[in-house]
């Protein structure tokens, strides 16, 4: 019985929250092509932000905005 209330608890667990990335480093450290990825973002109205971050990286400091997970879905849409 012990086993059955642990496997519970750990099901109704929170799940940990997705760590947010700044847009130009997801894009950076994703394995999809570039240039997919460049119509995902703008499909998503995200290419003039990628932009900006693109310009400013590294010069200044750049809010996180995006998880690997979110940034998937985009691509994701972008190829169906």
């Amino acid at each position: 019985m012990t086993t059955k209330k642990e496997s519970t608890k750990k099901a109704d667990a929170p799940k940990p929250k997705k760590e947010k990335k700044i847009l130009f480093e997801a894009v950076k450290e994703n394995s999809t092509p570039k240039h997919v990825i460049i119509g995902a973002l703008s499909l998503a109205g995200l290419l003039k932000q990628y932009r900006y971050e693109e310009s400013v990286y590294g010069k200044e400091d750049i809010e996180p905005s995006i998880t690997d997970d979110e940034l998937e879905k985009i691509i994701k849409k972008f190829i169906n």
